[in-house]
């Protein structure tokens, strides 16, 4: 598989973690669905229109599903292209996930302080909404026992700091200790694996059985593309990219019914096509969304804990807990890019540089050529 193709799929990444934002931006800054209706309530064909765009972003969960099949479609690549030993291969991922989640462990924990305890507490309060009942609880179990918890990626009342986005790096790292079992066993047996876990899942509803379908499924799709002279299911490259958005804005409108598992699937379906598009149609992305690929960890990791700074501190100068005007969210989505790009070559560029520097030392590990 040409290694060039794979570097479009970062692309995705960045998008995804993107809409990740957004979605947060509008449940920490921006009152919407129903109790926006109810108190605003559509005057102009104008307002219809931005509250559809608002409803962009509702596939926040999926994007991290996204972030899953990404996962595992080039982690699988770079192990076999690179020869990887296991044991290089487990201190490579702790480098990558661990050195720039510690930061963010930092900042969440100052950032739960700061907003709840310096700038306003009355942001943590029960019979607001949910995000500030949820807030209430993360302080109210806010110690040494949830930042322990936290190393494991293991909640305690809430995650620490109140960075539910938190939740994601437990199904990483259990991919992470299964992926020897993935590596080594035929599409055959993969599948009935796969079969397995979704009955695991629905008789038991354990998210662990759950989410691990979709790292499966980026395995798939890695034995699909990595056959010889794979060509695109749809040829013109314009149509291509019109089913792609297609296929995003019925996503949304899925997401938007709370139907979860037709979502999920549909998700998955929808990540074939993806995947076609970026990896086969010979994509050159503007540069922009190349530097939001680099930096997409260290805003998924990190957002949450601006929103809510940002969040407290308009709080405190307009006096209100809830917010209607777009304006705030907009705002929010804005200040966490920024942040993220200092912080990204604050901590996780540096911590990249470890990491390949940590390759070199494998003698079996050959670079990649871009």
């Amino acid at each position: 598989m040409n290694f060039s193709s794979i570097k479009s799929l970062h692309v995705v990444r960045g998008l995804a973690a993107l809409i990740v934002v957004v979605y947060h931006s509008k449940f920490v800054l921006w009152s919407g669905g129903q109790k926006y209706m109810q108190t605003k309530g559509f005057q102009t064909i104008f307002d219809y229109i931005l509250f559809a765009f608002d409803m962009l972003s509702s596939c926040g969960k999926q994007c991290v599903i996204i972030f899953f099949i990404l996962s595992a479609f080039v982690i699988r690549h770079s192990f076999v292209g690179n020869r990887y030993s296991y044991a290089t291969f487990y201190k490579i991922r702790a480098i990558r996930i661990y050195l720039p989640f510690l930061f963010s462990l930092a900042i969440a924990g100052g950032a739960l302080y700061l907003s709840v305890v310096l700038i306003n507490p009355g942001i943590a309060t029960d019979g607001v909404r949910e995000y500030n009942t949820r807030l209430l609880i993360a302080y109210d179990h806010f110690s040494i026992v949830s930042l322990l918890k936290a190393f494991v990626f293991v909640k305690h009342g809430e995650y620490f700091g109140f960075n539910f986005a938190y939740w994601s790096l437990l199904h990483e790292g259990v991919f992470y200790l299964l992926f020897p079992l993935y590596l080594n066993l035929k599409m055959i047996y993969r599948a009935i694996l796969f079969g397995a876990l979704l009955v695991i899942h629905f008789f038991t509803k354990l998210d662990i059985a759950y989410y691990q379908l979709f790292f499966l499924t980026g395995l798939f799709l890695y034995d699909y593309y990595s056959m010889a002279k794979r060509k695109t299911i749809i040829k013109n490259r314009t149509l291509n990219f019109i089913v792609v958005i297609v296929m995003f804005l019925m996503l949304n409108a899925l997401a938007t019914l709370k139907s979860e598992y037709a979502t999920d699937l549909f998700m998955i379906v929808y990540s074939f096509v993806i995947f076609d598009f970026f990896l086969l149609q010979k994509i050159n992305p503007f540069r922009i969304f190349v530097k939001l690929g680099n930096i997409s960890y260290t805003l998924y990791l990190n957002h949450l804990s601006i929103l809510l700074i940002f969040y407290a501190l308009m709080t405190l100068v307009t006096k209100e807990l809830v917010f209607f005007d777009r304006i705030y969210y907009y705002s929010g989505v804005l200040l966490a890019l920024g942040s993220s790009i200092i912080f990204y070559y604050l901590i996780e560029r540096p911590s990249l540089q470890i990491l390949q520097k940590q390759k070199m030392k494998d003698s079996r590990y050959k670079p990649e050529k871009s």
